[in-house]
């Protein structure tokens, strides 16, 4: 990207992390590859009791901060809205603690939140499925523009920090049935504001809710792994190639009549319950007891029961 198209604003890069330490290096190494380098990293730690500190303090670069909370919440909507309350940039990003970005990645939409004239942008991400399975493609949409029906990691969004004067911070896990960054989301969707697509894999997740104990088990062999090709020319199209092949089949043309009828009558339904303020995504936990999804979620990490009920 040409420096005359914008002066480079400040970005703030949100992570909130806990007692990731064996694999949190990796995600910090791909912000500080990224060839947007205007940025600052703001760390939040839920009351880490590992060697995260120390882990963070080796990286010796002073974009990077890091605040560890005295409480536990559980969840990432504290830690977030700690870190977003701390932030100094026009522009947000998240980054998980366990998705690596490539090096384009704030380039590409910051690029993109410019010359579209949008409020939000999230870029397509490559899911690294478990068992050795290669990747497949989330969060996309033939339009382009967000529907309200998939869920958006916050790791792929880049943002104009005003937003958060009219839709406000992250809501707890407890008081909600959806989870606090697709919440989020939803309601910017239901403010009417402007969110598309870059159109373009821009980041890696190897997701710690589709790996049985990720935290309990110290699991960093995968990332590991994944990084040491993140930067290899040809990396990419073997991605893209996994993503021809593993990806979801209504993107398909070709699909028979009667997926195709049982597809419309999906997008059917979808369509009603967004219209009655509701993801899609969690109709399933409707009927469940707020912050449901957040509690299966940490029970497939191998994390105790939430305790604290801090507001």
């Amino acid at each position: 990207m040409q420096d005359n198209i914008y002066q480079k604003p400040l970005v703030s890069i949100i992570m909130a992390t806990y007692n990731r330490s064996n694999i949190i290096g990796f995600s910090i190494k791909s912000v500080l590859n990224q060839n947007y380098t205007n940025w600052e990293l703001i760390i939040v730690g839920d009351a880490c009791s590992d060697d995260t500190h120390e882990v963070i303090e080796e990286f010796k670069d002073p974009r990077i901060s890091f605040v560890n909370l005295s409480v536990n919440n559980g969840e990432q909507s504290i830690p977030n809205n700690y870190g977003l309350k701390l932030a100094k940039g026009k522009f947000i990003a998240f980054i998980n603690h366990d998705d690596l970005w490539f090096d384009a990645h704030l380039d590409i939409s910051i690029n993109t939140l410019l010359t579209k004239k949008v409020d939000l942008v999230y870029g397509h991400s490559a899911i690294y499925l478990p068992n050795l399975a290669g990747f497949s493609l989330g969060n996309a949409s033939r339009s382009g523009t967000y529907d309200g029906y998939r869920a958006i990691p916050a790791s792929t969004w880049v943002f104009d920090k005003k937003l958060l004067e009219e839709i406000g911070y992250w809501r707890k896990y407890d008081e909600i049935f959806n989870i606090p960054s697709q919440d989020w989301l939803l309601r910017v969707f239901h403010a009417k504001k402007k969110i598309v697509s870059t159109l373009q894999v821009t980041s890696i997740l190897i997701q710690s809710g589709t790996r049985k104990d990720s935290y309990r088990n110290r699991e960093f062999l995968e990332h590991q792994e994944i990084f040491k090709k993140l930067y290899l020319p040809n990396f990419k199209e073997i991605i893209l190639h996994d993503i021809a092949v593993n990806f979801n089949n209504e993107f398909i043309d070709d699909l028979p009549t009667g997926l195709l009828l049982k597809l419309a009558i999906k997008n059917i339904l979808k369509k009603m319950v967004l219209k009655m303020g509701f993801s899609p995504s969690i109709i399933r936990y409707l009927w469940k007891k707020k912050g449901y999804a957040i509690r299966k979620l940490r029970k497939i990490r191998g994390l105790e029961t939430i305790t604290n009920k801090t507001k």
